[in-house]
């Protein structure tokens, strides 16, 4: 599925495209691969909240300190608010309309108007001040086992669960 191989929203849709056309899908092939990436996208936050919450809570008891709830705010990932906040809008713009199709029909201008350039530049300068504030030095103090598990059973979790949805959704 092009949702879980190909890595920048954009590309899915394109992918995903090409491989509706070729397989005479009739967009059931698009459909299925941006909504697994917009899953991905939503997983990744909750996954970023709930390790936040872990670590907050486990540095407290480790360093008895008493950790400020402020520290999830500061661990949080906050492009995740901007894909909400993206989302609410473009939904309660596309429903306005009296069809689905009236709805796609007035987002899709707002969604590809120059928008490619400001997502390239918001995107290259959120992951790349993630890599700014790792402390690569302590890795070495940390043990990956137990992450490494909790990635693993959650990303087996979230395969399951945008199968069913998209199944849902798209199953004839």
């Amino acid at each position: 599925m092009d949702g879980l191989s190909v890595k920048t929203d954009g590309a899915v849709s394109a992918s995903a495209s090409v491989a509706d056309g070729l397989l005479k899908a009739n967009g059931s092939a698009l459909n299925a691969a941006v909504i697994t990436k917009v899953m991905i996208d939503i997983w990744i936050g909750l996954i970023s909240f709930i390790l936040a919450t872990v670590w907050a809570y486990k540095s407290k008891k480790q360093t008895n300190v008493n950790t400020n709830p402020k520290v999830l705010w500061y661990k949080f990932p906050k492009f995740v608010l901007g894909y909400i906040a993206t989302s609410l809008i473009l939904s309660l713009l596309a429903v306005s309309y009296h069809s689905i199709s009236e709805g796609a029909k007035a987002v899709a201008p707002v969604i590809s108007f120059g928008t490619e350039p400001i997502r390239t530049i918001s995107f290259t300068f959120t992951f790349f001040s993630i890599g700014l504030g790792t402390q690569f030095s302590r890795f070495k103090e940390i043990n990956l086992k137990k992450p490494i598990i909790a990635y693993a059973v959650s990303l087996c979790f979230a395969i399951a669960w945008r199968g069913i949805i998209s199944c849902l959704l798209f199953a004839k």
